[in-house]
C-alpha cells in the first residue's frame, strides 16, 4: 500500500510540476514577445525518482533535452522520460515509456517541451499599410500507447503578435494516434516599425503502467512555416534563417 501510496504522490508532484512549468514559460513567452526561448523538463519514478529541467542558450544555438530513467523494482517496471527543444523553426519532442514488475508495481513517467522563435517580417519596398496577413502552417505527431485514461498527453501551436494572440491550436489525446496538418491564419499589425510574430511550440506528456503491456507515448511539433503576401521575406530571430515561403 506504502509503494502504491508513494508512485501516486509522484505522479500527482511530476504532472504538477510539468503543468506549472509550462504555464509559467508561456507567460514569460508571451510578455516577451519576439524572443528566443526553449525549455524542457521530466521525470520517472518511484524507483528512482530521477528528474530534469534545462533551458536552452545562445552559447548552445538555444537547443535544449534531457533524459531521465528508473530501472525495475519491487514498486515498479522501468521508465524513462526525454524531451528536446530548439529553435529556427521552433520544434518540440517528447517521449516516455513505463512498465510493470512482475508484481505489478507500477512506474509512472512525464516529460514537457517548449520552444518559442521570433520571426522577422519585412514588407516589401513602398510598402505604407499597418497590416499583413499570414498563415502558419506545422505538423504535430502524437501517439500514446496503453490502457486508456492512463497515458494522457497535450500539444499546442500558438502564434504571439505585438504581444497578443493571433492564431493557434492545441489538441488533447487520452490514447489515440494524432498527426495533423496544421494550418492558422493571422493578421499582424507593425509596432513601431517592426514586423515580428513569436511562435511557440509545446506540449506535455503522462503516463503510468496500469497493465503488464505499458504505456509509451511520443509528440513532435515540427515543420512551422510562415506563408507570406507576395514581396514579404522572414527571418527566424535565433539564427536568421528562412522562416517564409
Amino acid at each position: 500500500m506504502r509503494k502504491l501510496q508513494a508512485t501516486k504522490a509522484f505522479q500527482r508532484r511530476s504532472i504538477r510540476g510539468s503543468v506549472l512549468l509550462m504555464a509559467a514559460f508561456m507567460l514569460f513567452a508571451t510578455a516577451a514577445w519576439g524572443q528566443v526561448i526553449t525549455i524542457v523538463s521530466g521525470g520517472v519514478g518511484p524507483c528512482k525518482a530521477d528528474k530534469y529541467q534545462d533551458f536552452g542558450t545562445p552559447l548552445l544555438h538555444y537547443k535544449a533535452s534531457g533524459h531521465a530513467e528508473s530501472p525495475e523494482c519491487d514498486a515498479g517496471g522501468e521508465a524513462t522520460a526525454e524531451s528536446t527543444a530548439r529553435p529556427g523553426p521552433p520544434v518540440a519532442t517528447a517521449e516516455i515509456s513505463a512498465a510493470q514488475a512482475p508484481n505489478a508495481g507500477s512506474d509512472s513517467a512525464s516529460a514537457s517541451t517548449s520552444a518559442t522563435d521570433g520571426a522577422i517580417l519585412t514588407p516589401p519596398e513602398g510598402y505604407d499599410e499597418d497590416t499583413t496577413s499570414v498563415e502558419i502552417t506545422g505538423t504535430m505527431k502524437f501517439e500514446l500507447k496503453g490502457v486508456v485514461g492512463n497515458a494522457t498527453g497535450d500539444f499546442t501551436l500558438q502564434v504571439l503578435a505585438n504581444g497578443t494572440k493571433v492564431a493557434g491550436h492545441t489538441a488533447k489525446s487520452d490514447g489515440e494516434a494524432n498527426t495533423p496538418f496544421i494550418s492558422d491564419k493571422a493578421t499582424v499589425s507593425v509596432l513601431d516599425g517592426i514586423w515580428v510574430v513569436t511562435v511557440t511550440t509545446s506540449g506535455t506528456l503522462n503516463g503510468k503502467a496500469s497493465d503488464a503491456s505499458g504505456v509509451t507515448g511520443n509528440l513532435t511539433i515540427s515543420d512551422i512555416k510562415l506563408n507570406l503576401q507576395p514581396g514579404w521575406t522572414c527571418q527566424w530571430k535565433s539564427n536568421g534563417s528562412n522562416c517564409g515561403s
